[in-house]
């Protein structure tokens, strides 16, 4: 996912590393992708804890409101001369929600 940054940190290179090198200084990929965020994360923003560090590092921060909060819509809004966007939601809603069945499921 586009979101690995956290993933590969000391293995090699994140997605975007990648399209960054294929595609060439032409053309500019900007990373909204979040790790770790919902459908309520993206609408309504968040702090995104689990790739900060990692995306500090990789020289690719989140671009925060003055809360200290990263809503990636928004971001994208502001953005222009945009001609391609890969949106990816509810993977993590899906996990939390797999994970409060089992919780639920399992005996005490």
């Amino acid at each position: 996912t586009i979101d690995n940054v956290v993933w590969v940190q000391g293995q090699g290179k994140s997605v975007c590393a990648h399209l960054r090198e294929v595609l060439g200084k032409d053309v500019k990929v900007t990373n909204y992708a979040a790790d770790g965020f919902n459908t309520h994360h993206m609408l309504h923003g968040a702090w995104p804890s689990i790739s900060w560090s990692a995306r500090i590092a990789e020289k690719d921060p989140f671009p925060l409101t003055q809360c200290d909060t990263f809503c990636p819509l928004e971001q994208a809004k502001k953005l222009r001369g945009v001609t391609h966007i890969v949106l990816s939601v509810g993977g993590n809603d899906i996990r939390e929600i797999l994970g409060n069945m089992r919780v639920k499921l399992t005996p005490p």
